[in-house]
């Protein structure tokens, strides 16, 4: 049967401004492409794009290329085919210079005479490769080593056949086609059909289902078993044929570009929509399905299957800014381009949108807009145009009908959105002042109403009004919330409702009857007649200031952003507790939404299901119901391991030494719809932290310091979308060091017994040796230590006499010095009270206390002698002595007298034998009283005395020199006579109550604590204060030693 496929080729050539816009991906030698003819494009089974030009053959992952050329050892730079053996090497075939093999790194040339033209074409058996010379000599090569060997050669110029075009293997048999037919070749070279004889043809390919699409010169054949079931003619010559595994054709040719055919529809693809060049090499479809174009001259394309469809000044729009879309009921798009002008776009098949014819309804209607915001079709099939000099309106023939504004009754000229309620009622909203509502009447004419802030809204400021199918209608505002109009009254959707960002800018109604909201700064939100919930950018929303947003018919939000569209999914939103998750799918420019930017409202949904977006760069559609998640999973492969950072690892070297402990891995994920989306996640197993690392770009991964011992890298991989690769694994091991290895630890342990076995055997017998030696030592010992036990303990016999002789000598010297000292009871018969604290620090004491009567004199003395002990008591008795001889001389009657007499004497004494002792002296008061005259004198060496009369107390200090010392100084003692009364308390002390140390600081008690101390024993009777004083003395000393010898004496007038 013969089927016809109506094509209309002239209609499509002569028209080509009217074809859709393709985005394509270039690669040129800026992009790294070694050349810019590309004769063939090739996948291997890796996953890796090669592509075979005039300067040599390119590897190309998606980022990067890599290059081989003659300086790599290919045979020549002119690569006119690529195919992979079984053994997944890379053959190239060539121009000028044979055929080469490329294994990793490892090229082979091919050079001999059996090769005596072009290699055109290169496809491989499970024995080798078959290569087409252009000659049409048939070549079966496989590569040993290092070496390539010739298998098997025939010719196919027998056949009659003077041109040879393509060799392609199919379930193990060779096509060859020619300008005489097809030829089909057994693996054994062998011809065992010639199909279409004398015809020309130029290429063959294989689509679904077994499919053959046999390309001639002048028509397209397909055959299923061998029998033709489409025969499509053809009115030019291509060169090349590609089906996808949807079944669309792609042909080519060297001249006029490209023409895919899509079930009963054909469309060009020429420079015009968005090619590099007309002139076309080979088109290819690698396993993601996207198609690669090798031109001539101008690179490498790749066309990702396309999820949108661009329409832009290329098929006659006025503008590609697009501010405005709308689809009227008779399947027209009605475009505003940069808020002027007013496109209509009429489509061929509407099933795929193809542009027919474009009407420029500006020059129609002879009309320039001024801000041209909304349009908008009624019931009755007329078109709403809203701009900023009010609304016009236009009848089903395109004529312009009415044009209202102020004057008729409009809120403002400045007319922003424009929508029709379920009662027929026209809403219009302005984004400077008010609403208006606009019923039209049933003979002619409207009725105009016009609404502002002081009517209910919520705002004088609206972006947008939407009809809801509930019969509300919706008005977002600048400011205020969201006004809605039901039962003749506004009421306010705001903060009250969950509404947190007043600023409304666009409103859509999804498939359930929920109203979701795009607002400037707070993402957007939906509202479900009770609750708006919240959706920004901590949900995965791209931005938090959306321009529009638009419900499809399958549950899907489409908000349109800055950088393209974020689509949600309302039955796949999980429930208020779960924690925010990336929620929206967003297609950018990488996702192939060309138009970057979206414009505030310019969306609109037609009669079947499409969606159309105006943008920056023209017009986006889609049909959302054929967008789904890419499921091709990234081919993920390690090409690269470095130790240190810097030296290359050996592809299969898996055993590393223990000082080789710094791995870094470098690897690739192959899908080439959106190779920079891919994303990587890998682990260590058997290192400290062996967790799948987070989802990140990054292509490498380092671990150092590894400890020796077995691990396994694990790496996988995932697309845009989400899916993820197989698991590649690479397992090494790090060796430990000989001295961490079992056998060294046996060795260590052997020779650590060893050592420990001697030790203790040569132990052994230098103790014996030792005891004996130390047994005699023992016994030599013994007997000097009985002998100098017997003599030490003489000794201390000896020693403890002389010690108890001494303490006996001691303490009758302390009777001695005790039996000098006055008794008190001569104080008590002069004074009304007295009392003497005398406390030595040792048996004997250096204070001693003197006084004597004479007439009607007492002379009194308070002396402390220097040291104590021993020496202050010796000083102290020759000291008394001194006093009492004084006392008897007729001629000395007053205390300074006294005391310079002492001086001598003491100095005198002290220094007798030539030496001089001028430390050793002796500080004292001295007083004198006459009871008949009541007179009281007082001189005194280095001691002060205190008088206190009840109010205060006087101190009357003395010389600052010691007895003993006076007259070397040339010093003269000063005498003070003290007036007294009755009830006067005189107090005389050395310095030893006032030094000693204590208290809780550990600190002197000082002669300020002793004044305090008088004057606190205010009321305590004199002969009664010897014991307070000792009191306090023992309660400020403590625990701490006493410093010095201690005298207080106390009388009272």
């Amino acid at each position: 049967m013969r089927k016809y496929l109506v094509i209309a080729f002239g209609f499509i050539v002569l028209n080509s401004s009217l074809a859709q816009h393709f985005d394509f991906k270039n690669y040129t030698i800026a992009d790294g492409l070694p050349q810019s003819t590309v004769y063939t494009i090739f996948q291997d089974t890796k996953g890796y794009i090669w592509l075979g030009t005039q300067g040599g053959t390119s590897k190309f992952n998606g980022i990067e290329f890599k290059n081989y050329s003659q300086k790599n050892k290919l045979a020549d730079n002119h690569v006119l085919s690529i195919c992979e053996d079984v053994q997944k090497q890379i053959w190239t075939g060539h121009k000028y210079d044979g055929i080469s093999c490329i294994n990793e790194d490892s090229v082979v040339a091919y050079k001999d005479d059996n090769i005596k033209g072009s290699i055109h074409a290169l496809s491989s058996l499970d024995s080798g490769v078959i290569a087409l010379e252009e000659n049409g000599e048939v070549i079966h090569l496989q590569r040993k080593n290092n070496s390539i060997e010739l298998l098997n050669k025939i010719s196919l110029n027998s056949t009659n056949a003077a041109t040879f075009y393509q060799l392609k293997i199919y379930k193990n048999l060779i096509y060859i086609t020619s300008d005489q037919g097809l030829f089909v070749l057994n693996k054994n070279l062998e011809i065992t059909k010639h199909l279409f004889k004398g015809k020309k043809i130029k290429d063959i390919s294989w689509g679904i289902n077994g499919k053959m699409f046999i390309l001639f010169v002048n028509e397209l054949i397909v055959l299923k078993d061998s029998k033709i079931i489409e025969q499509t003619p053809l009115n030019e010559e291509f060169n090349r044929v590609v089906v996808s595994k949807k079944g669309t054709i792609y042909l080519s040719n060297r001249k006029n570009g490209a023409l895919i055919i899509n079930g009963k529809r054909a469309q060009k693809l020429t420079i015009e929509n968005g090619l590099l060049s007309n002139e076309i090499n080979t088109v290819f479809f690698d396993k993601e399905q996207n198609l690669w174009i090798g031109f001539n001259g101008s690179g490498a394309s790749q066309l990702i299957e396309a999820k949108f469809q661009a329409y832009d000044k290329l098929i006659g729009l006025q503008h590609n800014h697009i501010t405005a879309v709308m689809m009227d009921s008779k399947n027209r798009l009605w475009v505003v381009g940069n808020k002027s002008s007013l496109d209509l776009i009429y489509f061929d098949t509407l099933e795929i949108s193809a542009v027919k014819q474009i009407i420029n309804i500006n020059k129609k209607l002879n009309l320039q807009f001024t801000g041209l915001n909304d349009i908008y079709q009624d019931h009755l099939n007329n078109v709403w145009i809203a701009t900023n000099q009010g609304v016009y309106i236009l009848d089903s023939n395109l004529n312009l009908s009415d044009h209202i504004n102020v004057t008729n009754g409009l809120s403002n000229n400045n007319v922003k959105s424009i929508s029709e309620d379920l009662d027929k009622n026209i809403w219009l909203a302005s984004i400077v002042e008010g609403v208006t509502k606009i019923k039209r009447n049933e003979n002619s004419g409207f009725s105009i109403k016009a609404f502002y802030k002081k009517d209910g809204l919520c705002s004088n400021r609206f972006w947008t009004v939407f009809s809801a199918s509930n019969g509300k209608v919706y008005f977002g505002s600048d400011d205020g919330g969201i006004s809605v109009w039901h039962n003749n009254r506004f009421s306010t959707l705001n903060e009250k409702d969950g509404l947190t960002n007043l600023r409304a800018g666009t409103i859509t109604e999804d498939t359930n009857g929920n109203i979701w909201t795009g607002t400037i700064g707070g993402g957007i939100f939906k509202y479900d007649g009770e609750k708006f919930t919240q959706f920004n950018s901590s949900f995965g929303l791209s931005a938090d200031n959306p321009y529009l947003i638009l419900a499809d018919d399958f549950g899907k939000i489409w908000t349109g952003t800055n950088s393209g569209l974020d689509v949600i999914n309302q039955n796949t939103i999980p429930g208020e507790d779960d924690e925010n998750v990336n929620l929206f799918k967003h297609y950018g420019i990488n996702q192939g939404f060309s138009g970057v930017e979206t414009n505030q409202n310019a969306k609109c949904k037609d009669n079947f299901g499409r969606l159309w977006f105006g943008t920056v760069k023209g017009i986006i559609s889609c049909q959302s119901k054929e967008i789904k998640d890419d499921t091709t999973t990234p081919l993920v492969h390690l090409i690269g391991k470095k130790l240190f950072l810097k030296d290359e690892i050996e592809k299969n070297k898996s055993l590393f030494n223990y000082d080789e402990n710094h791995l870094t891995f470098d690897f690739i994920g192959l899908h080439f719809s959106n190779p920079h989306q891919v994303q990587y996640s890998y682990k260590l197993e058997n290192f400290v932290y062996d967790e799948w690392s987070p989802w990140s770009k990054q292509k490498s991964a380092t671990y150092a310091n590894l400890l020796p011992g077995a691990y396994t890298f694990k790496l996988k991989a995932a697309n845009g979308d989400g899916y993820e690769s197989k698991i590649t694994t690479y397992s090494f091991e790090i060796t430990a060091p000989f001295w961490n290895t079992t056998w060294f630890y046996i060795f260590i342990s052997i020779i650590i017994l060893l050592i420990v076995y001697s030790f203790l055997s040569y132990r052994n017998v230098k103790i014996k040796k030792d005891k004996r030696i130390l047994t005699h030592k023992v016994a030599e010992r013994t007997t000097e230590l009985n002998n100098e036990k017997v003599r030490v303990t003489k000794q201390k016999e000896i020693i403890e006499q002389k010690n108890k002789n001494i303490t006996d000598s001691i303490n009758y010297a302390k009777n001695i010095q005790e039996s000098v000292l006055p008794n008190i009871k001569m104080l008590t018969d002069f004074f009304c009270s007295a009392f003497i604290y005398y406390n030595p620090r040792d048996i004997v004491s250096g204070d001693f206390y003197w006084f004597k009567q004479k007439g009607d004199y007492l002379v009194i003395a308070s002396a402390d002698c220097t040291g104590h002990g021993i020496p202050g008591a010796l000083l102290s008795m020759l000291g008394s002595e001194l006093l009492n001889q004084i006392v008897l001389d007729p001629t000395i009657n007053s205390p300074a007298k006294a005391i310079e007499m002492l001086d001598k004497g003491i100095y005198e004494a002290i220094n007798r034998s030539g030496e001089s002792h001028q430390k050793d002296g002796i500080d004292l008061s001295l007083c004198t009283f006459n009871s008949k005259k009541n007179t009281f004198k007082f001189s005194g060496a280095r001691r002060p005395i205190l008088v206190y009369d009840g109010n205060e107390i006087q101190i009357y200090n003395s010389i600052p020199f010691s007895v003993g010392e006076i007259h070397i100084m040339k010093e003269k003692p000063i005498e003070i006579e003290i007036p007294i009364k009755e009830g006067d308390r005189i107090y005389m002390f050395s310095d030893g109550y006032i030094d000693q140390f204590g208290g809780e600081k550990n600190k002197k008690f000082l002669l300020r604590r002793f004044k305090e101390k008088i004057i606190e024993l205010k009321n305590i009777p004199m002969n009664q204060q010897k014991e307070v004083f000792n009191q306090t003395f023992n309660l400020w000393k403590g625990d701490q030693e006493q410093v010095d010898d201690v005298l207080v004496i106390g009388i009272e007038i």
